[in-house]
């Protein structure tokens, strides 16, 4: 479950990412031309906007870790 939850985070992350960044570059440049060699301002805003998702979602993930059920301790009486 683990090694499940750890890659759908990874394809979670690389999808929206990458969409976010295709969308801000898009809305920034006010082109849709998808040939567009990206330079300049557009390119950097948009990074920096996908990047703070990003640490958004890393927020999120180490929320839900500080509130999840801790592990009972083992029975050391039983050895």
């Amino acid at each position: 479950m683990l090694n499940l939850m750890r890659v759908l985070g990874t394809s979670l992350g690389v999808a929206t990412a990458s969409s976010m960044l295709s969308w801000r570059i898009q809305a920034l440049s006010g082109t849709d031309d998808r040939g567009l060699t990206f330079a300049g301002r557009p390119l950097l805003d948009a990074i920096v906007e996908s990047l703070l998702v990003l640490a958004v979602f890393a927020l999120i993930a180490a929320a839900v870790s500080l509130v999840r059920a801790k592990p009972a301790a083992p029975d050391r009486a039983a050895s």
